[in-house]
């Protein structure tokens, strides 16, 4: 018994000198201060920075002499209109009376253009872009998911 109470006072030493008390009971305890008040965590939460959303393509700004509004007919009572600005794009088509439009970004990279973010299909459409004179051509470099109309098409400069 009297081992059992000199082991007893020697782990209450050491551990008062670790500056921890003794825990007969094994129950954890916490000194309020070693506590995280409320007030500490929701500050904590509060200048916490945000979680990394997932970030659109990155807009590289259309040169000038692709923007503007550009018209095809793709076939027989199948007309476009496709209108290019900085960092967005809109397609008219007007096939056998039924009109549908599309929009979303797009981002130039030298002669390679991307659209992407579409209200109408998920993906992006990458080509290679070429104006001569006031035809614009737009060559598939991958399959485009959303099937934009213009791979073989001749857009031509509207007004």
């Amino acid at each position: 018994m009297r081992r059992l109470v000199v082991l007893t006072v020697l782990l209450s030493l050491g551990l008062a000198a670790c500056g921890q008390t003794a825990n007969p009971g094994g129950v954890p305890t916490t000194s309020p201060a070693s506590e995280t008040s409320p007030a500490a965590s929701a500050t904590a939460a509060e200048t916490a920075a945000p979680s990394a959303a997932p970030q659109p393509t990155p807009q590289f700004p259309v040169p000038p002499e692709l923007q503007g509004a550009w018209r095809a007919l793709v076939a027989e009572g199948d007309e476009v209109t496709l209108r290019v600005r900085e960092t967005s794009y809109t397609i008219n088509r007007v096939r056998a009376g039924f009109a549908a439009t599309g929009n979303g970004r797009v981002a130039v990279d030298g002669d390679e253009i991307v659209f992407s973010h579409s209200n109408r299909c998920a993906g992006d459409g990458r080509y290679r872009w070429s104006i001569e004179g006031d035809v614009l051509r737009l060559i598939p470099i991958a399959p485009d998911p959303c099937e934009r109309p213009f791979d073989g098409v001749a857009y031509t400069r509207d007004g």
